[in-house]
Order: C-alpha cells, then sequence, then structure tokens
C-alpha cells in the first residue's frame, strides 16, 4: 500500500463521517422543525384549558364570608350587607355567618339589624362569645332609646325662642 493510497483510505473515513453528520444534522432539524412548534403549541394552549376548567370549577363571582368581612374593614359596608344576605340565604343556620353579617351592620350603624343577627347567632350557638355580643348590643340598644327619649321629652318640654320672642 502506498502513500497515496494510505491517504485516499483516510479521505473516504472523513467523508462518510461528515455525510453521517450531515445525515444526523438533517433529521435534527426535520426533528426541530416539526417538534419545537408542538412543544411551544402545548405551554400555550394547555395552561389556557387549565384555566378554564378553573374557572367552570370556582367561579370568580362566588364570594364567601371573607368578603363580607374584608368590605366592612375597608368601610363598604352596604356591599358587606349585600354580601352576608345572599350567603346567608345559602346557610342560614351557620352561626358564625349571623354574627359576620351583625357585624356589618354594626359597623354600619343599623343596630335593629345587629340585634337580630347576634339574636339568632346566639340561639343557633349558645356560646358564651355570642351571649356576650347579645348582651353587649342589647345594652347599646337601650342606652341609645333612652337618649332617644330624653332627647324627645328634652326637646318637647324646652320652649322653642324665635326671634321675635326675644323682642
Amino acid at each position: 500500500m502506498n502513500n497515496d493510497e494510505a491517504i485516499l483510505i483516510e479521505l473516504r473515513k472523513i467523508s462518510s463521517f461528515s455525510e453521517l453528520q450531515r445525515k444526523w444534522m438533517r433529521y435534527s432539524l426535520v426533528f426541530a422543525a416539526a417538534f419545537c412548534p408542538l412543544i411551544l403549541g402545548f405551554m400555550i394552549l394547555v395552561p389556557k384549558w387549565a384555566e378554564s376548567k378553573m374557572r367552570e370549577t370556582f367561579p370568580e363571582s362566588s364570594s364567601d364570608w371573607y368578603d363580607v368581612s374584608r368590605n366592612t374593614q375597608l368601610g363598604s359596608f352596604e356591599t358587606a350587607i349585600e354580601i352576608g344576605e345572599a350567603l346567608l340565604l345559602k346557610t342560614p343556620d351557620y352561626p358564625h355567618a349571623h354574627t359576620t353579617l351583625a357585624g356589618a351592620y354594626l359597623a354600619a350603624g343599623q343596630l335593629e339589624q345587629a340585634h337580630n343577627h347576634y339574636e339568632e347567632a346566639a340561639r343557633l350557638f349558645p356560646s358564651s362569645h355570642n351571649k356576650d355580643n347579645l348582651s353587649a348590643i342589647t345594652e347599646r340598644l337601650s342606652v341609645e332609646r333612652g337618649q332617644t327619649r330624653d332627647r324627645a321629652t328634652t326637646d318637647a318640654a324646652s320652649p322653642v325662642t324665635t326671634e321675635a320672642d326675644n323682642e
């Protein structure tokens, strides 16, 4: 074997190896061209599908008692009362519901409604906490009713003077 034949053999090996590399590169590019869009489509569509399933399972419009407490703390008493009344229709025998709604009514200054719900909470679950709330709101109502009566009698007893009377 002469030197030229050895060089030709080496060149053929290199050529066959480079041909094999080209084939693998071509197949890799074809695979990447087909597989990458599938992966990207999967990455885009699956989260959207999962989000739609979550919205079907857990609708955003559903409120809970946390929303009543949060709206009461934020000063949105009307919203808190609306949500609370709607939730109370679903769970009328839930003592904590009456206590939470009574707190919203109390914060809004509607003492009669607050008293009614504290009374119902104490009836449903006669704990010391519920009884304390009921006695406190009852006392406050009696004080406010007494002040209202005192003002009415004071106003009726005191004569109203006008400028014409002073002259």
